[in-house]
Formats: C-alpha cells, structure tokens, sequence
C-alpha cells in the first residue's frame, strides 16, 4: 500500500510534447468534449490503456481462469457503461478514448 500523504498522478503524460498531429487530436478532443485541460485527456487515456492491458493478458490465460476474469472485466466495463452485457475480450480491445469520453459528465 502506498503513503496516504503522498498522492500519485492518475495519468501518464505523452512521451514526445510537441508532435504536431497529437496535439491537434488533443486539441480537437478537448474541445469536443468540453474538457478542462488536457490532464482530463490523458487520464481518460490511462484508464483505456489499463483497459486494455488487462484484455490483453486474458489471451493469454487459458481454461477457467480465463473465462473467470473475462467476466469479471466485462462485468466492470458493463457497470461503467462502456460495452454491452453480453460483451468478449475482442470487443474491450476495439474500446476508443471517445467511449471512455462520452460516460464523462459535463
């Protein structure tokens, strides 16, 4: 567990700051969907990036254990309202930074 006094940044920040095209993709998504400042951008970023991560590793599971934690990150994904209940890994993997957006209230 970590210090309570010391809180951690919830987003990662892109590795190259000033490459043209991503800023312009930010600065469209920002405006789109109303954000306050590209912190916002970025943790809905990290949370998709986990996301997927964690799809990711099912593949390679095998057996009940596999089936065992599909469900339970489809059951997650389902209570947050970013894919249906009758959901698979693949469609978690085809999640967009705009599905994680639209659940954002404003």
């Amino acid at each position: 567990m970590g210090d309570p006094k010391k809180p951690r940044k919830q987003y990662e920040t892109p590795k190259h700051p000033w490459k043209a095209d991503r800023l312009a993709a930010e600065l469209q998504l920002v405006g789109e969907y109303g954000l306050r400042n590209k912190r916002e951008l970025w943790r809905a970023e990290t949370i998709l990036r986990k996301i997927r991560t964690h799809a990711r590793k099912l593949f390679g599971l095998t057996g009940e254990q596999r089936v065992k934690e599909e469900r339970a990150l489809i059951g997650r994904l389902y209570r947050m309202g970013l894919v249906d209940e009758n959901a698979t890994a693949d469609d978690v993997l085809k999640l967009t930074v705009r599905d994680i957006l639209e659940r954002r209230l404003q």
